[in-house]
């Protein structure tokens, strides 16, 4: 027992001393109830809590300070983005920076991004590149004249284009056609009045090179059936079920990771 609760046994009578503990003890409980309460924040389940008359309330988090990044940076053709690269006039590229990713998303669009960063686990487009690609017309009967012209200019020039080119110029208005197939030939007659001018026997599937990706690198080709039909109709229908698509990617991530070599950036294809 301390010395000043001896004295106060002392100099007080039991029922005073009674009264006096009494009111230590209804202080104390005074005090725990205020301290139950008085607000306070603690974690629950990885986050704040408010806690506040026996509950908890959740604290939102403050929004992350806002960064700004300049615009993207569009070239028109991949050298243009290569070059762009290479300058790296805005330092983004140094060594002392974690590699970017050059990531070629499609036959016509090449995009580069920076690392992850900040709260949002964010990356930076820092840079976009897409080709233009010409109106091919595929997959549809057309008029003849107007195929003749998209194959000569979306079309890279070969053996098969030219024996295509050469059917379909063959066409005219004033002309009568025939054909005859079994699914996989056709022969194509010509005339003119009651004159054969030309009897070709086409068999598909023909291999042609149209203008689909960006013109730095070698145009993918792939499988058509062509077919032809009276009217002075003509179609190129897809044949390789759009396996043109992955050689254009591998072929344009081939050409940036040489043109790229020894920078700080990974190249994905």
């Amino acid at each position: 027992m301390s010395e000043n609760a001896m004295e106060i046994m002392k100099s007080t009578d039991l029922a005073q001393l009674a009264l006096t503990l009494i009111n230590i003890g209804a202080d104390a409980q005074e005090a725990r109830i205020r301290a139950n309460e008085e607000p306070k924040v603690v974690m629950a389940y990885g986050r704040q809590h408010l806690f506040r008359d026996g509950k908890l309330t959740l604290i939102d988090e403050p929004e992350p300070v806002r960064e700004y990044y300049p615009d993207v940076f569009r070239p028109f053709t991949l050298d243009g983005l290569v070059d762009w690269l290479k300058a790296d006039t805005d330092k983004f590229f140094t060594p002392d920076h974690p590699a970017a990713l050059v990531v070629v998303e499609s036959p016509t669009q090449v995009s580069v991004y920076s690392e992850i960063h900040g709260e949002k686990k964010e990356r930076i487009k820092y840079a976009s590149c897409r080709y233009d690609a010409p109106d091919i017309m595929l997959n549809r009967f057309v008029d003849a004249e107007m195929l003749a012209v998209n194959i000569q200019t979306c079309f890279i020039q070969d053996e098969y284009r030219d024996t295509v080119l050469r059917i379909v110029n063959n066409m005219r208005e004033e002309q009568s056609m025939q054909t005859s197939d079994d699914g996989i030939s056709q022969r194509v007659n010509i005339k003119t009045g009651v004159t054969e001018i030309d009897s070709t026997i086409f068999k598909n599937p023909a291999w042609l090179c149209p203008m689909r990706t960006f013109t730095e690198v070698m145009q993918p080709a792939s499988s058509f059936v062509v077919r032809f039909k009276e009217g002075k109709q003509a179609a190129l229908f897809e044949a390789d079920g759009g396996k043109w698509k992955t050689e254009a990617v591998q072929t344009i991530a081939d050409y940036l990771k040489e043109a790229l070599k020894g920078l700080n950036m990974v190249v994905i294809g």
